[in-house]
């Protein structure tokens, strides 16, 4: 977009994700937030390269995660304007920032890896066309991420101040990553975890941003393969690794049995072509047994149960919906996923 007559610039005031090729005079960040320049699979962003601190109150000097920036790769370190000689790579991966002499501006954060866009459909609320609610409609979902207990023992910090009212339940993401096929992606090898939210339509989105597509910051040097945990549904695992190329990887578990590690011992057909994980996991061993209704269910029955696993449905009620429209269709099944 350079033709020797019209100079683009371009001012841009949210994130750069780096999926495309373009020419232009000029690139600058904006915005009044910290900004994201992300760069997909390690690709570079080649070109003149500026950023505008916004602030106005001299001396100014640029840190490059927290130390002062004094490269040839750089002009503009101790000005309100900061411009890059080389393309943007992950030479640079981290965060920069200004501080005048009595003020700072936003920071720029430089980020690689990978981007996926999953999508699952649980069994428990799936209702023939998408999933039910109701435990956001009932506000029973809890603002933080809750899967801080074993087995999982996840310590992120995942919160939000309020549960949209699209979203169904907390899923948590896990990407492993391994020199051999998906029998060798057992839980020695995850490199990522992150607690989401699941929507009714089966998008995973991030609970800071509600965006679907999530950025995982790692290198990429072998075969990733991306787990899915719920509370009560048997976890899953993709059948093959998932693409690490320019455009972010949507991944569909619904869409065929074969879609998950281990095809039919994974994934529960719901009808109409659409596949779900499995549900009836109370006691969250990752295995559907009598003990999820004996020990669970039963002692609970026709009571209002708020946020437990026994909900097999998700829906706030301990009911024969959930033995029967759940827990017995998958009893003695039990996760594929390599431990």
């Amino acid at each position: 977009m350079n033709n020797g007559s019209y100079r683009l610039t371009i001012y841009c005031n949210g994130h750069i994700i780096n999926n495309g090729t373009w020419e232009n005079y000029q690139t600058k960040l904006n915005g009044f937030d910290d900004q994201l320049i992300y760069l997909i699979a390690g690709k570079e962003i080649t070109g003149e390269f500026r950023f505008d601190a916004l602030i106005n109150d001299p001396p100014h000097q640029w840190k490059w995660n927290g130390t002062n920036l004094n490269s040839a790769d750089f002009t503009g370190e101790t000005s309100n304007l900061l411009e890059w000689e080389v393309p943007v790579s992950t030479d640079y991966l981290g965060d920069f920032k200004c501080y005048g002499a009595s003020d700072s501006s936003r920071k720029i954060l430089i980020r690689s890896g990978i981007i996926i866009d999953p999508a699952i459909q649980l069994q428990g609320p799936y209702n023939g066309v998408d999933m039910d609610t109701e435990l956001a409609v009932q506000s029973l979902i809890p603002l933080e991420q809750p899967f801080n207990v074993a087995p999982w023992n996840y310590a992120g910090d995942e919160t939000v101040t309020s549960i949209p009212s699209d979203i169904v339940d907390w899923i948590l993401v896990e990407l492993r990553q391994t020199t051999g096929g998906p029998e060798t992606a057992t839980s020695d090898s995850i490199v990522m975890q992150r607690a989401l939210l699941l929507r009714n339509d089966g998008r995973a989105v991030d609970p800071w941003h509600q965006t679907p597509e999530l950025k995982y910051d790692i290198d990429l040097n072998d075969n990733i393969y991306m787990v899915i945990w719920h509370r009560n549904h048997l976890g899953v695992m993709t059948a093959v690794p998932i693409s690490d190329g320019d455009s972010p990887a949507f991944y569909d578990f619904s869409e065929s049995a074969a879609q998950a590690y281990g095809g039919t011992d994974a994934l529960i057909d719901m009808g109409n072509g659409v596949f779900g994980l499995m549900g009836g996991d109370a006691d969250y061993n990752q295995e559907i047994t009598q003990q999820d209704r004996d020990g669970f269910w039963d002692p609970n029955v026709g009571l209002p149960c708020g946020y437990e696993a026994y909900d097999f449905t998700l829906d706030g009620q301990v009911d024969n919906k959930d033995k029967n429209q759940t827990w017995t269709k998958t009893l003695g099944k039990e996760t594929q996923v390599p431990e």
